[in-house]
């Protein structure tokens, strides 16, 4: 079964919302190399292929390394501004456990952090158990984006996303977001 990250973007991501996403996204695109994780992308302008994650004023894109067809699945791509008047539009990336998903999770935790509930929602995420150590390292690279309100989005989504049996495993692997952060829920 792959992993399956679904988003839902329900209006318009505002230019200062962008502005402070970027940002955040290149540190990520850091860890990634300071880890020696290698993330591709697509430039979706000239499709020519290059190193790291395509940013520009309406997208974000990468995927694992495309040498090599066992780190790489689907391709992550966040657009801000929706295709058309429908009023919600859900987009979903399967990353199959491979190193980008990582990675995958920390832009979708970037964003979740700057942009309000209303217009971006995380709404499944297959393998909940496993954002622990995500939301950890995402306090540690921002500790100024992870409020309360973060932590308790995610959860919520997490809860939602698992079915008895892994909402056990959830809590053997740890417990929830809201114990490790120290929140009461």
């Amino acid at each position: 079964m792959s992993y399956r990250h679904t988003w839902e973007v329900i209006n318009h991501i505002s230019d200062k919302d962008w502005a402070t996403i970027v940002p955040m996204i290149k540190t990520i695109e850091e860890l990634a190399k300071e880890r020696g994780t290698r993330l591709t992308s697509e430039d979706h302008h000239t499709k020519a292929p290059q190193e790291g994650i395509y940013v520009d004023d309406s997208t974000i894109n990468f995927n694992g390394d495309l040498r090599d067809k066992t780190l790489f699945r689907e391709e992550f791509y966040f657009e801000r501004k929706m295709r058309s008047r429908v009023r919600k539009q859900a987009t979903f990336c399967n990353t199959n456990y491979y190193p980008y998903d990582f990675y995958v999770c920390l832009c979708l935790l970037a964003i979740m952090s700057v942009v309000p509930e209303e217009r971006f929602r995380l709404v499944m995420v297959d393998g909940s158990y496993e954002w622990t150590p995500i939301m950890l390292k995402f306090a540690e690279l921002f500790p100024y984006q992870t409020p309360t309100g973060l932590v308790l989005r995610l959860e919520n989504v997490i809860m939602a996303s698992l079915d008895e049996e892994h909402q056990k495993k959830y809590e053997e692997r740890g417990g929830s977001l809201c114990k490790v952060f120290k929140i009461d829920s």
